[in-house]
């Protein structure tokens, strides 16, 4: 009887994070007022096709698709965290002037396609297949083409 007590336990503790991460379609007014006015000032005019939270208890994200295939997603306090733009480019604004600088010379003629970035670097794809990672002081680390 004691080890079904335990099974059970354990299947409980470990299902309510697993269900707490499932993503829950809401509608982009939901979503926190940075990420709607990033959406307005760099995306304004692409159709929302889904908008999503992510996580409920200690780390909320949003992430939203447009009907053009690009991709958005938000930390919990709307902040952007991913922009990616497979099928067009990543605004331009959003990318840190010493990033856009080292593209611009050593990769001309590319477009950046995808831009992520956490507390300690900033990962960019260009259309050519080539993705750069840079440090938060927007040193590059590392480069690797396909």
């Amino acid at each position: 009887m004691k080890n079904w007590l335990i099974i059970v336990v354990c299947l409980v503790v470990f299902s309510v994070p697993a269900k707490a991460d499932d993503g829950k379609v809401i509608p982009v007014s939901k979503m926190p007022q940075t990420a709607q006015e990033f959406m307005a000032k760099y995306f304004s005019g692409m159709e929302v096709a889904v908008a999503e939270q992510e996580g409920m208890f200690w780390e909320k994200t949003y992430d939203v698709t447009f009907n053009n295939g690009n991709k958005l997603e938000f930390d919990g306090n709307g902040k952007w965290k991913s922009v990616d733009c497979k099928y067009t480019s990543v605004p331009k604004e959003i990318v840190p002037a010493p990033i856009a600088g080292y593209i611009k010379a050593k990769f001309p003629g590319t477009r950046i396609i995808k831009i992520e970035k956490d507390d300690r670097r900033i990962d960019v794809e260009l259309d050519n297949g080539t993705d750069l990672e840079f440090n938060s002081a927007f040193e590059l680390v590392e480069l690797d083409r396909e």
